[in-house]
């Protein structure tokens, strides 16, 4: 097996022997713990680059492959050896690939609310698990409006309103309280990345870029982010809290990476169609409640920033800001 790309953080680290065990084992991807306690991920060649991830070139699947859990495996400077099958991934010759948020877009101006009615039109038709919460955040801020439709009604949703929506107004209000509310809401959801920490790495994420295309200080979205994650050990999968540790600093994989920065720059509407798909098709759920979570940013920032549905009562001052 030969690597495509690796990580240019885990590359890092690699120049120190390190050693591990397999933690889950997926058609497309093998997770790994190393003896520091790190995780990292082997993606097949069809996967989304991603923090701490390595993907192979011409590997489709790892299913043949009889890769099973807690199997050893050892790191090396030039390659990763799975003792057990005497498989080895080669490493010289991948490509660094940078997890870093990427601001060196070009802005785009009123195509953005174009796009965000493109992706209020999406999660209105996929029956998002958020959208009850979207109508509550309608009601509650007047500069951010509803889904038309009111009857969306899921019975989970009950379950955790009030502590979701406690969650959503510290967010916004940037309150340190957060880190308690956090603690109530992550790790609820099924599967490997439950749905309520798939919708915050989508807000967290979204913040840190929102900040920068309106010139506030990036520093306070990744502070109020770390509050988030500050004490979500044992809360939820060992894969979702590693999701959210890479989300709070602005490293998410390059299909979401790619949709947030085609939402804020000048990207075609047809490209920004196109990223909104592939994350869409992130597993059962996942893709949706990650865009639920930057839909949600994203109009709250939007609605705060340049007033109304999507800057319609816009002042000229903002106007200026925009520009």
């Amino acid at each position: 097996m030969i690597a495509e790309s690796i990580c240019k953080e885990l590359k890092i680290k690699l120049n120190n022997n390190l050693t591990g065990i397999t933690h889950s084992v997926f058609e497309n991807a093998v997770n790994i713990i190393t003896n520091d306690n790190g995780f990292i991920t082997i993606l097949t060649i069809d996967k989304p680059m991603a923090p701490y991830a390595i993907k192979l070139f011409n590997i489709t699947s790892f299913i043949d492959y009889e890769i099973e859990k807690d199997m050893k495996v050892s790191f090396e400077n030039e390659y990763i050896w799975f003792e057990d099958l005497n498989i080895k991934i080669i490493l010289d010759k991948a490509q660094l690939w940078n997890p870093s948020p990427m601001f060196s877009y070009i802005k785009g101006k009123e195509d953005i609310l174009t796009k965000l009615s493109i992706m209020e039109k999406y999660l209105l038709h996929s029956k998002s698990f958020f959208q009850p919460l979207i109508n509550k955040l309608g009601q509650q801020y007047k500069w951010f409006e509803a889904f038309p439709n009111e009857d969306c009604i899921d019975e989970d949703y009950y379950f955790i309103n009030e502590r979701l929506l406690r969650f959503i107004n510290a967010f916004i209000q940037e309150d340190e309280s957060i880190k308690e509310l956090a603690k109530a809401i992550i790790g609820y959801g099924q599967g490997l990345t439950p749905s309520i920490d798939d919708f915050i790495c989508g807000l967290m994420v979204s913040r840190i870029y929102l900040s920068h295309y309106f010139y506030i200080d990036i520093d306070n979205a990744l502070r109020l982010n770390s509050l988030i994650i500050e004490d979500i050990e044992g809360r939820t999968t060992r894969v979702s809290k590693e999701m959210l540790k890479f989300s709070a600093k602005g490293y998410v994989n390059e299909d979401i990476r790619n949709l947030i920065i085609s939402l804020i720059s000048n990207t075609s509407i047809e490209d920004f169609k196109v990223n909104l798909k592939k994350v869409a098709s992130f597993g059962f759920s996942s893709g949706t409640d990650i865009i639920s979570g930057m839909y949600t940013c994203s109009s709250l920032f939007f609605n705060h920033y340049i007033g109304g549905r999507y800057g319609k009562c816009k002042t000229q001052h903002k106007k200026e800001h925009l520009l």
